[in-house]
């Protein structure tokens, strides 16, 4: 973020992985996990994922050396995609933050 940048909204929500594919790193479109009041994400959504102490546990067990989440602006509205790295996490879904950026 760059000095002056000014923030429109941050919430927390937690969201599912979809279907893994692919080779290392992995994908997978993510979705809520249930109905929330806060607009779809945008172009200018920042999302960053905030994996529990067993989850982080389960993800060093499973050879994943990182989990990250991409905001895809290629896609009308966007597409939020995560990338495993080493493996894929056996857990269904994860905790998040949404920042949305003016």
């Amino acid at each position: 973020m760059t000095v002056g940048t000014e923030i429109s909204r941050v919430f927390g929500t937690e969201m599912r992985f979809g279907t893994w594919s692919g080779n290392d790193p992995y994908s997978a479109t993510m979705t809520f996990t249930s109905a929330t009041n806060q607009p779809p994400p945008t172009a200018k959504t920042k999302i960053d994922l905030q994996p529990s102490v067993d989850q982080i546990a389960s993800m060093m067990d499973d050879g994943i050396t990182a989990l990250v989440a991409v905001n895809d602006l290629s896609v009308s509205g966007g597409t939020i995609k995560a990338y495993a790295f080493g493996g894929i996490p056996s857990f269904p879904s994860v905790q998040c933050t949404m920042v949305e950026v003016l």
